[in-house]
């Protein structure tokens, strides 16, 4: 699962390098209102499958045999300097033999990866599995502190890891890095997303 990652480091590279930098740092929200991705916020980096906004839930999935979507923050949704908090409420509503999952910067400083060979999995500085639960069907909140050099990470309001790390992410990704073409797809969805600074 290493190397999805890191194929989606790359990628992660290439967009980038247009994003526009944060120029005040106040904070990234997005509750997926409305009726499409909000594409002031979001680029798509893979077109495929589906990107549908439902009853505010972002929904990527694929019906029939495609590509899995995967979608990219325009702006450095992190700040560039102090603390912050990471919170993300998503379910996978679908478990199949190719996964999906959320990437937080390009060295894969946090994240959650799912398929059908895996529990649900967390990721730490690019390590797959630091702590996982098995797959149902759930919704769960996910939330990931940044304080002094140390990551704490939370599911559904327990302390379920943490670690030292000097890196900070500068982006968010959802879907799948490549550009297969099959018919076995996890579904990920995610209700928000809400990034803020903290003391």
């Amino acid at each position: 699962m290493k190397k999805l990652f890191i194929k989606l480091a790359t990628i992660i590279v290439l967009f980038s390098i247009s994003a526009p930098a944060l120029a005040c740092f106040g904070g990234f929200y997005d509750n997926f209102s409305g009726n499409r991705l909000d594409l002031n916020k979001w680029n798509v980096a893979i077109p495929g499958g589906n990107i549908h906004v439902n009853k505010g839930v972002l929904v990527l999935s694929v019906d029939g045999r495609d590509q899995f979507p995967l979608i990219e923050s325009k702006i450095n949704p992190f700040p560039t300097s102090g603390n912050f908090a990471f919170v993300m409420r998503f379910v996978y509503s679908k478990s199949d033999l190719h996964g999906s999952g959320m990437s937080a910067g390009s060295n894969n400083v946090f994240g959650v990866w799912h398929d059908s060979n895996h529990a649900i999995n967390f990721i730490h500085n690019g390590n797959l599995g630091v702590f996982s639960i098995p797959y149902d069907n759930k919704f769960h909140i996910y939330k990931v502190v940044y304080k002094n050099g140390h990551y704490y990470y939370y599911l559904d309001g327990k302390l379920r890891y943490d670690a030292d790390s000097a890196e900070v992410p500068a982006s968010i990704l959802m879907g799948y890095n490549d550009f297969r073409v099959d018919d076995s797809w996890t579904s990920f969805e995610v209700d928000y997303i809400k990034i803020k600074p903290i003391k």
